[in-house]
């Protein structure tokens, strides 16, 4: 009976192994195959940044001709540097202003008890049911009123007014699962409450602060709502706003010059995304150790 179970059972370990390869092999190609389908806009977007312009209206994927005045049009004729230039500084202070200001909200509203502290957490996320698209009169007026319309200032103030509540409703989220112990450990040491945050609690923020500072650095660097109303002069606009010239056109669009300036527009945001992921892989191997 014992040989009998031996010899049946070496099948279906064959047959268990044979399955798992299968669905392996089934789910990656399942996702090269939506890989590729999604690389075809960025290909056509690729392929019309180096076309002529009466190349787009052809119906082709793969252009005929080839040309680079496209990129040079975009580098030397245009404010195109400057618009990437407004937009790093708008983007960047706006996401690392909202980092430093909820990291400290979100950690007294998760760690300390105080009255109003639920009305106030509830508060952050009622904040997120209205659509910032409401209060664009009274941005305006407000902004008017104080003498900073069409500043830079101006359009990261309003950006980080509407950064500070998701972004505290999300780092407080992950605060809520971090056990208190290490904090509490040091506390009995005889650590201060400041020696505290910089040195155990700001480590262990460090990866939801880089997902925030990446998430607010690329809401404020594609908007275009705000910065349109806010913004009026030409030297201040930001990237959104500079491709919409391309758009203007009395007979046309120039879409080749439109699709190279998109293309070099995205190129800080690879960069940030490359140095928060070296950022995060040389936190992680610390943490290992």
């Amino acid at each position: 009976m014992i040989r009998q179970s031996h010899k049946t059972s070496a099948p279906n370990t064959q047959s268990f192994r044979f399955k798992n390869t299968s669905a392996s092999f089934a789910r990656s190609a399942l996702v090269v195959t939506l890989a590729l389908f999604s690389s075809i806009p960025i290909l056509f977007i690729l392929t019309v940044s180096f076309s002529k312009s009466g190349e787009l209206y052809s119906g082709r994927l793969f252009i005929e001709g080839f040309t680079l005045n496209n990129y040079a049009n975009i580098l030397f004729e245009t404010d195109f540097l400057l618009w990437i230039k407004n937009s790093i500084y708008v983007s960047g202070t706006t996401a690392l202003l909202a980092i430093i200001l909820t990291s400290l909200s979100a950690h007294v509203l998760s760690r300390y008890a105080f009255k109003g502290r639920d009305f106030m957490t509830s508060s952050l996320l009622i904040i997120q049911l209205f659509p910032g698209i409401m209060s664009l009169v009274a941005i305006y007026k407000i902004l008017q009123f104080f003498k900073i319309l069409d500043t830079l200032t101006a359009l990261v103030l309003v950006y980080l007014a509407g950064a500070i509540p998701f972004t505290t409703w999300m780092i407080k989220g992950f605060f809520d699962t971090v056990p208190k112990s290490m904090e509490e450990a040091a506390a009995l040491d005889g650590a201060g409450p400041f020696r505290i945050y910089f040195s155990i609690v700001l480590p262990t923020m460090a990866p939801v602060l880089m997902i925030a500072f990446a998430f607010n650095f690329i809401a404020a660097y594609c908007d275009f709502l705000l910065a349109a109303v806010i913004l009026m002069d030409a030297k201040l606009y930001t990237l959104a706003l500079g491709l919409r010239s391309f758009l203007e056109g009395d007979f046309s669009t120039n879409w080749p010059e439109f699709c190279a300036a998109a293309l070099m527009g995205a190129v800080p945001i690879i960069l940030m995304f490359s140095t928060i992921g070296g950022l995060g892989l040389k936190i992680a191997n610390k943490l290992g150790r």
